[in-house]
Formats: C-alpha cells, sequence, structure tokens
C-alpha cells in the first residue's frame, strides 16, 4: 500500500528538487495499533547521513520550498555552490568511485599504491568530503577482475 501511494506521489511532482532525495514512506501509528498519519520521509542522496527532511502527507501540496531550503543546506555544508543536483549530474557510489580508479590504474600504468598518496587523498576529500578510498588491495582485485571478464570476450571476438 505504502509504495502505491509513494509512486502515485511521485507522479505528480514537477520539482527538479526531488531528484535531490531518496523518498521513502513511514506509517505512524498509536500505541493501540490505530493508524495516525503517513510521513515521507526524504533523505539527501549525496549526504544520506547528514541531511534528511520528513514532511507530512497531508503538507505535500504547500510546495517544495522546505526541500529546496533543505537541499541549499545540505549543499552549503559540504561546500557545494548552487542549491540542486541537475539530472545530468552523476550521483557518487562507491562502487563506481573503485571502477573508476582501477580503469586509471590500469589505462595509465599507474601502481595501486595510487590511492594511498597524501595528495590523492586530499583532493579526493575536497571533490567529494567523507569518500571511503579503497585500500591498493581492492584496486589489485578490480584490475584483476576486469581483466579476466573482458579477455573472455576479446577471446570470443577473435
Amino acid at each position: 500500500m505504502l509504495q502505491f501511494l509513494l509512486a502515485a506521489s511521485r507522479t505528480v511532482w514537477r520539482s527538479e528538487v526531488y531528484d535531490h532525495y531518496d523518498v521513502s514512506l513511514i506509517h505512524e501509528c498509536a500505541e493501540d495499533g490505530s493508524p495516525l498519519h503517513i510521513n515521507f520521509i526524504f533523505t539527501s542522496k549525496l549526504y544520506p547521513t547528514t541531511y534528511s527532511h520528513i514532511c507530512a502527507w497531508s503538507k505535500t501540496s504547500e510546495g517544495t520550498s522546505n526541500l529546496q531550503l533543505g537541499v541549499a543546506q545540505c549543499n552549503k555544508c559540504h561546500g557545494i555552490l548552487g542549491t540542486q543536483v541537475s539530472k545530468s549530474d552523476p550521483l557518487y557510489s562507491e562502487a563506481a568511485h573503485c571502477a573508476l580508479i582501477a580503469l586509471h590504474c590500469a589505462k595509465h600504468y599507474q601502481p595501486f599504491n595510487l590511492v594511498l598518496d597524501d595528495d590523492c587523498q586530499m583532493e579526493v576529500q575536497m571533490l567529494w568530503p567523507g569518500t571511503k578510498i579503497p585500500h591498493p588491495m581492492t584496486v589489485c582485485w578490480d584490475v584483476n577482475a576486469m581483466y579476466f571478464r573482458m579477455s573472455k570476450h576479446v577471446q570470443n571476438y577473435f
């Protein structure tokens, strides 16, 4: 039922501010188990541990100003200019970050210990504060896994 309500709500939301959030619903009940109300929980996709906003189901028609304010506060705390995440901006994921590091090392003949370099770590933290950088052995395993998977495609091609 809650998933249906969430899907129905998303069809009428027009603002791009919703792209900044993962949206979920919570059904709150009284002590006797009777339903009280339903709340939307808007959790920042970029910084889920530092920002979320709760909005009552009945108050969603009041606009998106609180959500836009939340995006601005979230971005300001993390040194990001602007108020929104556009649809074209890729969202960070730990798996994608590990894959990019492995590709970088393989493509440019860089050592796996590149991730231990203080300047590299400082640059990553500047660009995306709080980013977990993989261990060099993880990078090594990722490169090997890519090599073995791609070698099958090369073999099939020839």
